[in-house]
């Protein structure tokens, strides 16, 4: 015997709170923050948003769009240029003259920057690495090299000359075999 007066479980939630839920899930709100907000459980929240088809915006595409908006904000006065350029010059040093303590320095910027922008899950990433960044420490500084003598060759034989389709076969330096001997307890042999 069925009783009319109890909603089967699906439906045990006004429609007008799973609208508000739905709003909340598709605008990049976390499902276990949205289950706990209508009394819901997660498990649910995600299933109602896949057999729905509640599709999110990409967060990283919301925070990138909200960052635009500040920078229409600022303008194209002179500190938004010196601002841009000193980003630049932060990527650049990172990929060409690698430091933990410049990472962590970048790290702890962008997280500050997309937590102001509304994206928490971003800024926490950011804020793992800028700890990871710490706990390197000097490890790994401007100071070592972090490349192998082995990944320089590695580089150079990857690369192919400009305006040839076909890489030319040249005989190693010989500095830089004596520095893989030197790397493999002089069991290099340039010819394998």
């Amino acid at each position: 015997m069925t009783q009319p007066h109890i909603p089967p479980p699906h439906t045990r939630r006004s429609a007008e709170t799973w609208e508000a839920a739905r709003r909340d899930y598709v605008a990049g709100t976390s499902a276990a923050a949205v289950a706990e907000r209508y009394g819901l459980a997660v498990r649910t929240v995600r299933r109602r948003a896949l057999t729905e088809n509640w599709i999110r915006e990409d967060v990283p595409a919301l925070c990138d769009r909200l960052r635009d908006r500040l920078r229409a904000d600022l303008g194209d006065g002179p500190e938004r240029n010196f601002i841009e350029n000193h980003n630049g010059e932060d990527m650049y040093e990172l990929l060409f003259v690698p430091s933990a303590a410049a990472l962590g320095d970048f790290a702890f910027r962008r997280a500050a920057e997309t937590a102001a922008v509304g994206g928490p899950a971003e800024a926490a990433a950011w804020l793992r690495v800028a700890r990871l960044a710490g706990q390197v420490g000097d490890r790994h500084d401007v100071g070592r090299d972090p490349f192998t003598p082995a990944d320089r060759i590695r580089a150079r034989m990857a690369a192919t000359p400009s305006g040839d389709d076909e890489a030319v076969d040249e005989e190693p330096d010989l500095a830089d075999v004596a520095d893989l001997a030197d790397e493999f307890d002089g069991h290099f042999d340039p010819s394998r």
